[in-house]
């Protein structure tokens, strides 16, 4: 049992303060969880320190119920965690309640994709009448028929790419190589960008300025 002091978890938020000199943000979200767990204690009308493996997990269930999110619930229990670890090598409890204590698993959301619909209106949604706008559409198109990335598409020269053959040479990751073919709407977008664009002639000048 705790003897007369300041609150246990003042202790340990003064210990993360002064001995791990973590950010006031951090402290300030550690804060917040433990006074979760200090409203679970008093109502359950035991000191915070006696809380048993039972009623952690009754406290993570009552999380859940209120309708916290997996990823909160997760960042509370390990605030949970950290708190009685941190009594149990001050000497304030003879083991810590935590070693069993499960959380909700991750939610794993898949991606989303863009219909044909919503495809076609992205592509053709800059202006061609203005030079950003056949810029911008030929990068698109660019990225739609090759499977570029935007890393990909800036650091694109001149010499990169070969519309008589409608094939793009790339460099991804790791700088490494790839030779793509783009299709005929990409290269019309192309042909209409560099033929309106007062390129340098130097081979190494970028492609998209």
């Amino acid at each position: 049992m705790h003897a007369q002091g300041p609150p246990l978890t003042k202790v340990f938020l003064s210990y993360l303060r002064f001995e791990k000199a973590l950010s006031e943000n951090t402290i300030s979200s550690y804060a917040t969880d433990l006074a979760r767990l200090t409203h679970f204690a008093y109502h359950a009308q035991r000191p915070i320190e006696s809380l048993k493996a039972a009623d952690l997990r009754k406290f993570i269930a009552e999380l859940s119920r209120e309708g916290l999110s997996p990823a909160t619930i997760r960042r509370i229990a390990s605030a949970v965690r950290s708190f009685y670890l941190f009594l149990a090598l001050d000497g304030y409890i003879d083991d810590t309640p935590t070693d069993d204590l499960d959380t909700p698993p991750p939610v794993t959301y898949l991606p989303t994709f863009l219909n044909e619909a919503e495809v076609h209106q992205l592509l053709i949604a800059p202006d061609p009448n203005t030079n950003d706008g056949m810029r911008d559409r030929a990068i698109l198109q660019l990225m739609y028929a090759a499977g570029l990335r935007v890393s990909e598409v800036v650091i694109l020269k001149q010499k990169n790419v070969d519309l008589r053959n409608g094939i793009v040479t790339c460099f991804g990751k790791g700088r490494k190589e790839r030779t793509i073919p783009i299709g005929r709407s990409a290269a019309a977008a192309l042909t209409l960008y560099i033929s309106t664009k007062k390129f340098p002639r130097l081979v190494d000048q970028y492609l998209f300025l």
